[in-house]
């Protein structure tokens, strides 16, 4: 092996060892903060199963007039917190963005306004109660949930940053994205779900292949 081929692996091995060791930096965190409270606003999407990452639901109407309820649960207390019911959001929840491109649609996923004392690994559990079957659309598929009550159990997922990690090693345009990454830090505790609910999938097509069929236009 000449001078030049041991240089280039020494410099692949540091590189490859370096991102290996910040995302142990950040598994390690959501390990350590199960012994502690922080205050995060909490941050979902449904666990729908061949959504892709994104749905929006074509009848807001229909998916608010039915009832879903958010359960934080540990050996030492049980929080209940209803999300939406009676055809209206409660006033500490928002859907986490707007159903872009879709009237009277609104997004899968939701967040709290409101702050609680939370760690790492405490249960959770959300009942759905839908009344009607509810059309909707993702990336690249369409389908109904269909008409019943769902019941999904994870846990929290509670990251918090007291030192700066550099993230720059395994985020893609770090650098355009830091304000927003640097707002939202500290803010959020995520769900990781165990469970996921079956949509009845009507078309393998979705928003992406309208916006496809609008370009060639």
């Amino acid at each position: 092996m000449n001078t030049n081929v041991k240089f280039l692996v020494i410099i692949l091995i540091f590189m490859f060892s370096n991102n290996c060791f910040a995302l142990l930096q950040v598994g390690q965190k959501n390990k350590e903060e199960g012994k502690k409270y922080y205050e995060k606003c909490l941050y979902f999407k449904l666990p729908l199963r061949d959504a892709d990452y994104h749905w929006n639901f074509l009848d807001r109407k229909t998916l608010l007039s039915g009832d879903l309820t958010f359960k934080i649960k540990s050996d030492k207390r049980t929080i209940n917190m209803n999300v939406f019911g009676n055809g209206e959001l409660s006033k500490q929840w928002k859907p986490i963005g707007p159903a872009e491109g879709f009237e009277n649609a609104i997004y899968f996923g939701f967040c709290s306004e409101t702050k609680y004392p939370v760690k790492a690994k405490e249960k959770i559990e959300i009942t759905l109660k839908v009344l009607k079957d509810i059309p909707g659309i993702g990336s690249d598929k369409k389908g109904i949930l269909k008409a019943g009550t769902y019941i999904a159990k994870g846990e929290l997922w509670v990251v918090h940053y007291e030192e700066e990690i550099d993230l720059s090693l395994y985020i893609k345009d770090y650098k355009k994205l830091k304000p927003a990454i640097d707002n939202n830090r500290n803010k959020f505790a995520y769900v990781y779900w165990y469970d996921e609910w079956d949509l009845k999938i009507t078309e393998n097509k979705g928003w992406m292949n309208n916006k496809k069929s609008s370009n060639r236009k």
